[in-house]
């Protein structure tokens, strides 16, 4: 009795989406009775929600084979095609062939018009999508009709995001968009497994990065987090979606939270190695060389590389910054002669175009714009517009016509602060700011310089803001009232951050309080204010204090608690 209870607690908590109750139950009540086939497939659900992949697997096997022992052969097809989907998502190929090929010998004796007769059509499909995507287009319809002829939510899902991808592949983009959005419509409705949504929503914005199509992945992203905050118990985000998450943080200029999220995927994706591991370390790599670590990058564009994902255009990026811009062109028009889907050459045309400018090659630069250009209009992309704008007139600046040049990029950085990335604002006022300058507005140039450094230094664009300094033969003000010298000490320029620590430290404030009111860990305010005393040359707190109201870092009035004894908190 003690069993059956437990079962039927576990069902309740199932349906209630209690999945770490209905987990609990299950688990207890399939391990000592006789477990039925439909229980199986309940525990493998919430064991796939919970972040239990192994055990997932485990349950949908044993839930298989007690359908077919059962004679429930539609149930034991639907069994395998949750294990498949797993099997496919986490690298193991050749195993879901064979649950494939197991489940189509049920087949025959299902019902002859049910989802057990097409479920299989979905895995296939997505092994076909890359090197077939016409056939794979046909397998989706298929899907999709059967979905909308039986009313099946999860084949409806499926069938609505496999013809999405494969018309991408087929560069049918504007068909394509209206079904993506359809897809997740479908599974944040409610109707679908669980397992889908995830499954779903992960491949929803793996396809809208490859178009290049930043707001819908925001959007969806969102719609995903509204779902997922309803079933608190959840564990919505797996490897490969903590990257593409990464990439959304990047974008928004959240350095330090994207390196958190892609070194989380790094680590779930390596135990056992996913496909997506490579993608994980390439965006590591990504971050590391805009945040000027540019050892730690090329570290990470190697394992990339070992991994099977191409280490360009972030390689070619690295090799630029580190002044090396005929190596960086080399390899990018390499890349670009290896690749033909205008997804994958739309993602090395900038870096390219940038490439080729600081080598001299103007009238291949001109070519790359075109493009880009061409591309960046059949997406129907505003980033791909946006970086078109800037290279056409980042060009144009090279050839010295600096009023249509500024006509263009202040286009482009209207566009980049409609898609909320103020990074390539920022990138975007350097070029803006020369133009000011060969135009004789002297003012302006100034003003773009500014905002440009500020919003460099304020987001840990390290490298960026090297390599601005290089490019503009300026040196930026280190911050609203704080001048060059006030900003180097002996051991060099302390960064945006580290002002912020070393005005607050100033204050009094203890390194709890800094960490709280910059939202960072106190280790990581330990470590700012360690690279602050051997950058300013000081050996302690106090000095440090008074360095900063000396040099205007901190209000003047203050001045007094750096110097009569006061207590400043902990170090």
């Amino acid at each position: 009795m003690r069993e059956n209870g437990a079962l039927e607690k576990g069902r309740e908590s199932f349906t209630r989406r209690e999945w770490k109750a209905a987990h609990g139950y299950l688990a207890a009540a399939l391990d000592e009775a006789q477990p039925d086939g439909s229980d199986l497939l309940k525990l493998a659900i919430v064991a796939y929600l919970l972040g239990r992949d192994a055990e997932s697997r485990e349950s949908l096997e044993r839930a298989y084979h007690s359908h077919v022992a059962a004679g429930r052969f539609s149930e034991a097809v639907q069994a395998a095609f949750w294990l498949v989907l797993q099997l496919v998502l986490g690298g193991g190929a050749a195993q879901a062939h064979g649950w494939i090929a197991s489940a189509r010998r049920l087949l025959p004796r299902c019902p002859p018009d049910c989802a057990a007769q097409v479920l299989m059509l979905v895995p296939e499909t997505l092994f076909r999508l890359e090197s077939d995507p016409g056939s794979a287009l046909a397998g989706a319809t298929t899907v999709l009709e059967a979905g909308e002829r039986l009313g099946d939510a999860d084949l409806l899902a499926f069938g609505t995001l496999a013809r999405s991808q494969a018309l991408i592949r087929l560069g049918r983009i504007a068909e394509a968009l209206p079904l993506i959005d359809e897809a997740m419509l479908v599974v944040t409705r409610d109707a679908v497994c669980p397992i889908a949504v995830g499954i779903v929503y992960c491949a929803v914005i793996s396809e809208c990065r490859r178009i290049f199509d930043v707001p819908r992945a925001r959007e969806w992203t969102d719609a995903l987090g509204a779902w997922c905050d309803r079933q608190p118990d959840l564990v919505p985000y797996r490897g490969q979606c903590m990257v593409h998450r990464a990439q959304l943080l990047r974008h928004r200029g959240e350095l330090e939270s994207a390196a958190a999220e892609a070194a989380r995927a790094a680590d779930r994706l390596a135990r056992p190695r996913h496909p997506a591991l490579g993608t994980a370390h390439y965006e590591l790599g990504e971050l590391e060389r805009i945040r000027g670590a540019a050892a730690e990058a090329e570290q990470h564009y190697e394992l990339a590389h070992g991994f099977g994902v191409s280490p360009q255009p972030g390689l070619g990026l690295l090799r630029l910054a580190q002044d090396r811009g005929r190596e960086a062109a080399a390899a990018l028009e390499r890349a670009l002669a290896e690749s033909s889907a205008a997804t994958d050459r739309a993602r090395l045309l900038p870096a390219a175009g940038e490439a080729l400018l600081a080598v001299g090659r103007l009238d291949r630069a001109t070519e790359v714009a075109r493009e880009l250009a061409g591309i960046s209009h059949s997406f129907g992309s505003v980033q791909l517009q946006a970086e078109a704008l800037c290279l056409q007139g980042r060009i144009l600046l090279a050839r010295k016509r600096p009023e249509e040049a500024l006509a263009l990029l202040s286009r482009a950085r209207e566009q980049w602060s409609a898609l909320d990335m103020p990074l390539e604002v920022a990138f975007t006022r350097l070029p803006m700011a020369e133009a000011c300058r060969l135009l004789g507005d002297a003012e302006g140039a100034r003003m773009e310089l500014g905002a440009a450094g500020a919003a460099m230094r304020e987001l840990g664009a390290v490298a960026a803001t090297v390599r601005f300094d290089k490019a503009m033969k300026v040196d930026p003000a280190a911050g609203p009232g704080v001048s060059e010298a006030s900003a180097r000490g002996n051991g060099g320029r302390i960064s945006a951050r580290e002002t912020q620590v070393l005005r607050l430290v100033a204050t009094g404030m203890t390194n709890r309080k800094v960490a709280e009111t910059l939202f960072l860990s106190e280790k990581t305010v330990a470590r700012h204010l360690s690279n602050i005393y051997t950058k300013i040359g000081v050996a302690n707190r106090a000095a440090a204090t008074a360095y900063a109201y000396d040099r205007g870092i901190a209000a003047g009035a203050g001045r007094k608690r750096a110097t009569d004894g006061g207590r400043h908190g902990n170090p």
